[in-house]
C-alpha cells in the first residue's frame, strides 16, 4: 500500500519519467541518457547535447511559484554544466494552452504539457524537436 507522500514523491515522480522516456526515445527519436552518480536527482535525464530533462506530473491548474522553481534549476545547471534544461509537464487538461515558458536567457524551458485529450501532443512533440535542432 502507497501512502499519500509516497505516492506523491515517489509513484508519480518515477511514473513521469517512464512516460516522458517513452514519449522522447519511441515518438521524437530524442535518446536519453541516465545521469552520472555526481548528477543523481538533480534533475531525470540528460541528452548527449548536455541538455537535461525534468519531467514532471503536476496538475496544470495549481499554480507553481515559477521564479522559485528557476531559481533552483539554475543552481541545478550550474553543478552539471548543463547547456539547456527542459522541465517537462507530462499532462495537460483540455483547457490547457500550448504556451513554452522560456527562462534563462532560453536555457530553460517549461513546457506546459506532452499529453492532452488523452493522447501525445503533436504540437508539443513538434516544439521539443525544433528546440533540439537549434
Amino acid at each position: 500500500m502507497l501512502t499519500p507522500p509516497m505516492f506523491n514523491n515517489i509513484y508519480k515522480g518515477a511514473l513521469g519519467e517512464v512516460c516522458g522516456k517513452h514519449i522522447f526515445q519511441n515518438l521524437i527519436n530524442i535518446p536519453l541518457l541516465e545521469l552520472n552518480v555526481n548528477e543523481f536527482e538533480l534533475f531525470d535525464f540528460k541528452t548527449e547535447q548536455n541538455v537535461y530533462i525534468d519531467f514532471k506530473l503536476w496538475n496544470d491548474r495549481v499554480a507553481v511559484k515559477a521564479n522559485e522553481i528557476i531559481e533552483k534549476i539554475c543552481e541545478k545547471m550550474e553543478i552539471v554544466e548543463a547547456e539547456k534544461v527542459f522541465v517537462i509537464n507530462i499532462l495537460g487538461s483540455s483547457n490547457t494552452p500550448f504556451i513554452p515558458i522560456p527562462s534563462f536567457d532560453g536555457k530553460i524551458i517549461e513546457i506546459p504539457y506532452l499529453c492532452k485529450n488523452d493522447k501525445v501532443d503533436d504540437f508539443a512533440l513538434k516544439f521539443i524537436v525544433n528546440e533540439f535542432l537549434k
